[in-house]
């Protein structure tokens, strides 16, 4: 019988790894919490694998990654939610993989680990994308040609500072854009992931590429606000503070159990999957949502700031 549950934690750390790694250290997280959720050895959880000690501790860290069986023995032994098991599964069979993005891991920075957790919401029914963009507009709502303008700028910008400033960072520029569009493939097909953008005002204020550029990207917004799953809103800068001031942020959400999502922060170009991380910015966004204009209204100011 599964030792009784115990009160739920998470490590604080962030969370590391490229393309198939970070989703396997994901997967080795969510073996940790099972494990110590339920007052399990890794001396007892190796006896349900029937592997060494040694081996729990490789799945845990994500030195190795856990099958899709080991998965099903561990999710059977210490009766995890059918709705947990199923996400488990699902980064057990994309952690061995390699997608397209994996040929930017050598590039470093946060790039293939974007597009790998995009492509993970992607998969799932119930997954959806949160995001607050207060300056660009998002990475999977842009144009070719304002991606192309955008790169060029933070291309010179990059030279300027010595620091990677976003993208595939380290390719020719007709490269940085394919890959940009090649993301946006996500948004295509049957079952799309739901996405609710929060753009600023001043993604409109700063006009990339100038007004043609921008003018085709706001048609391009306003397409794509007509579609089911995408929900778009503008906050006016006359809302005053806001909990969004410290910089952009995504919120990928996995399926609808709490701690089925990760948060990727613009500022320190970091992801993190912990609790206290994740309320903060599930409270944030809410106050976006609540601040920012209507959907009809967003509709309105879309049509305004393209004329």
């Amino acid at each position: 019988m599964a030792p009784a549950q115990r009160s739920r934690t998470r490590a604080t750390a962030p969370v590391d790894g490229s393309g198939p790694t970070f989703l396997g250290t994901l997967l080795g997280r969510k073996f940790r919490d099972i494990r110590e959720e339920n007052g399990a050895s890794r001396e007892q959880v190796a006896e349900v694998l029937d592997v060494s000690v040694h081996a729990i501790a490789r799945l845990e860290t994500a030195e190795n990654k856990a099958t899709v069986p080991q998965v099903h023995l561990l999710c059977s032994h210490f009766k995890v939610p059918a709705e947990t098991a199923a996400y488990m599964e699902q980064l057990a069979r994309r952690a061995k993989q390699r997608g397209w993005w994996s040929e930017y891991d050598q590039l470093g920075g946060p790039y293939a680990k974007i597009v790998a957790v995009e492509n993970l919401v992607a998969a799932s029914p119930t997954g959806e994308i949160r995001t607050w963009e207060p300056l660009i507009i998002p990475g999977l709502f842009q144009t070719p040609e304002y991606t192309r303008a955008l790169f060029e700028r933070l291309e010179l910008l990059s030279k300027s500072t010595g620091e990677p400033l976003g993208g595939p960072g380290g390719l020719p520029l007709d490269d940085q854009v394919a890959s940009r569009q090649r993301r946006t493939q996500i948004l295509e097909g049957d079952q799309p992931p739901r996405i609710w953008a929060i753009i600023g005002e001043g993604a409109f204020r700063m006009r990339v590429g100038g007004p043609e550029v921008m003018r085709k990207q706001i048609d391009h917004l306003l397409e794509l606000s007509t579609r089911r799953n995408i929900v778009i809103q503008i906050l006016r800068d006359d809302v005053g503070y806001h909990l969004g001031v410290s910089g952009a942020f995504t919120h990928y959400v996995f399926s609808k159990a709490a701690d089925h999502s990760v948060v990727y922060h613009e500022g320190p170009r970091s992801f993190g999957d912990s609790i206290a991380l994740i309320a903060r910015h599930d409270a944030a966004f809410r106050q976006l949502q609540a601040s920012a204009t209507s959907l009809e209204d967003a509709r309105s100011y879309l049509l305004q700031a393209r004329s």
